[in-house]
């Protein structure tokens, strides 16, 4: 089983479970990380669209839509099932972050959050980000990161490798949950995955740091023609 059909089998099997479980194991937090992203979003492109990538239950494509017509894609129907029981202001579509079924410059802005790393080619997938966001509009990364080496580090490993699985997973679920810490190990470091976005000649433009670097809300601009 590659990649991408080991997250779409976990993403179908904890789709009801999945913000509730990111509740508990973040202990309410990544609401507030999402806000930062959301906050971004309207203070860079106050209007216009804006296309949700890796969707999942639909919280950050939901509240794009107060201000910008948005899309909100996921590849897991259990997902967007959910999405679609939310919110009808949000246009749902069912696709592939790595071919995003829309045409070039599309879109204002195009967010991710705690999706990229859950994708088989992270290069890939910003490529595509970038491809549907017109010049001059606004790429947006949030996601879970190992935070730096430090007096943290231990408690982190130990709380996220043994603690999260059990009080996210239910029992049920455990193993899923297993993985998906494995896929922030695995995944880039922030200043890597800005170094990423700048070699596919977007202009990084900031990197946020929250929880000592356990969550970061990277961001970019598509350059001008």
């Amino acid at each position: 089983m590659n990649k991408e059909e080991k997250v779409y089998s976990i993403f179908q099997k904890i789709a009801k479970n999945y913000d509730s479980a990111n509740d508990r194991m973040s202990f309410g937090m990544q609401r507030d990380w999402k806000k930062h992203l959301t906050d971004a979003v309207e203070h860079n492109v106050p209007t216009g669209s804006a296309l949700d990538v890796c969707c999942g239950t639909g919280d950050i494509a939901i509240a794009l839509s107060k201000n910008l017509r948005t899309t909100g894609l996921d590849f897991s129907p259990a997902m967007l099932d959910i999405a679609k029981q939310r919110s009808s202001e949000v246009t749902w579509i069912s696709g592939s972050a790595m071919k995003l079924p829309f045409a070039d410059n599309s879109f204002d802005a195009c967010t991710i959050s705690f999706g990229l790393r859950n994708t088989a080619d992270f290069k890939t997938v910003l490529l595509e980000m970038k491809r549907v966001v017109r010049p001059g509009g606004f790429i947006f990364v949030l996601d879970s990161f190992e935070p730096k080496k430090g007096f943290v580090f231990p408690f982190y490993k130990f709380y996220f490798k043994n603690i999260v699985p059990l009080i996210c997973g239910k029992q049920k679920y455990t193993e899923e949950y297993k993985w998906l810490n494995q896929s922030t190990e695995d995944f880039l470091s922030p200043e890597g995955l800005g170094s990423l976005m700048e070699s596919i000649d977007l202009d990084l433009k900031q990197i946020e740091e929250y929880l000592f670097g356990a969550c970061c809300l990277l961001f970019a601009q598509k350059k001008k023609s």
